[in-house]
Formats: C-alpha cells, structure tokens, sequence
C-alpha cells in the first residue's frame, strides 16, 4: 500500500471513525481564523486528517520572532504572507484536499464572503477585537466555532455552538483589554492548545465523543487541565436576545 492509499488507515482503524467518519471529513470544510501559533497545529492535524475543504484566513507575514512557535515555517520565508505560505506546506502535507488562502482582513464587512460555507470556525487569533466578530458570526448563522487562548505557559479552549452553549461573549465579556505589547508564549503551548482545537473539530465532525462541556483551563507550569461550566448569560448582547427568540 503506497502512502497516498495509506494515508489515513490509522485513523480509520479506530472503533466508529472507519470509512463513514473518513468521507464525512472530506465532505466538511473548516475555515481557520490565523494561521499563526495556534492556526500552525490546527492546520496541520486537519490538512493531515483529511478534512475535504480548508479555508484560511491570515493578513499577517512572517516575522523571526514568530519561529519560536509558528512551526508551519522557516527561517527562508520572513517576510512572507502567512496565508500563502501555509497553502504551501498544507497542499505539500495532503494535495488531496482543497484549501483556500486569504490574506484579507477578517472584520463584520468581510466575514460572510471568507468563511461562507463553513461548517465549523476555529478562533486561532490573537486579539479579543477580531474574535468577537468571529463569535457574532458563530450567533447569528448559527455556525459553531472552537476558541483557544495562550499566554507564556498556560491557556485555555472552548467548543462553542450557540444556542446549546454560552457565546464567547457569556465567557469573556466585551470590553477586555487588548494587550499592548505582544504577551510571551512558550512554543509547546499553542501546540497543546491548537492540537485540542483540531481534536474538538475532528471530533464534531466525525460525530464521534462529547464536545468539551465548558472552557478547559491548562496551567502548563503546574501541568494540571480543569474544566469549568460557564452558563449562558440571558443579558448577553450577542446571544441573549438571540435566545429569548428561538421557539
């Protein structure tokens, strides 16, 4: 067996995924916000899983302080668009699947056009400003969407799908502060975080598990994982009103 026919059989060994769960992945499309810290692992899990349709969204270029972290590139492509660049290595990684590169600004004009289609939206950003556009989306198209955080050795990750669970904006209030310095971030720990981004999705997608049941908190220093359910807030102005309408 040759590696294009073989490329998926450890997955498709595994009890309930098999060849169901392996179409329903080339019939999904994902669309990633940033390819950055996080977007690096969640793209390259997903691309390597083989989920049908990726699309990307990226208007940053690759600066030296990103390689500590940003393991889809190397030191040659500094100054490069990093959406481009991950449509490279990503179709090098599985040419069977497609994916579309945007280096286009992901704010309210722009959002429908970038991530139409989506069945699920993955927040690898870095700015609260961004990420809520991305949750208002998830709200009113009722498209779920998985977040994750990072600060130096510790985050945390949500599976949000509206009106079954909080918005982030039940979890993280509007109005936090952007940072104004870039924050620090050990490598690993986007990779740790991106990679239960991808699992959440591959898992959603799949049909296969539970999806997180509230926002996981990791605390890299002191290696512990905890789980905290976080209600929806009825007076959210994202969500609330939202679901005071729904039958």
């Amino acid at each position: 067996m040759d590696a294009v026919h073989d490329r998926y059989d450890r997955q498709l060994s595994f009890e309930g995924w098999g060849a169901e769960g392996q179409e329903r992945l080339a019939v999904s499309t994902v669309f990633v916000a940033g390819c950055g810290g996080l977007g690096s692992p969640v793209l390259l899990y997903l691309a390597a899983a083989g989920v049908g349709r990726l699309l990307l969204c990226d208007d940053g270029t690759l600066e030296g302080s990103n390689l500590n972290r940003q393991v889809l590139y190397g030191t040659a492509d500094i100054g490069r668009p990093k959406a481009e660049l991950a449509l490279e290595r990503l179709s090098a990684l599985n040419p069977e699947i497609r994916i579309t590169a945007s280096t286009e600004r992901i704010d309210e004009r722009s959002i429908s056009a970038l991530a139409r289609g989506a069945d699920i939206l993955v927040d690898c950003l870095d700015n609260y400003a961004t990420r809520r556009v991305l949750n208002r989306f998830s709200v009113e198209t009722g498209t779920p969407f998985v977040h994750a955080g990072v600060y130096g050795m510790a985050g945390q990750a949500a599976f949000i799908s509206p009106p079954k669970t909080p918005c982030l904006a039940c979890i993280i209030p509007d109005g936090m502060p952007e940072y104004e310095t870039p924050p620090p971030v050990i490598g690993a720990a986007p990779g740790i975080l991106g990679g239960i981004q991808a699992m959440e999705v591959l898992k959603y997608l799949t049909g296969i598990g539970d999806p997180l049941p509230g926002v996981l908190f990791w605390d890299g220093e002191a290696g512990t994982f905890e789980t905290v359910r976080i209600e929806r807030d009825p007076t959210c102005p994202v969500c609330g009103e939202r679901r005071e309408r729904a039958p």
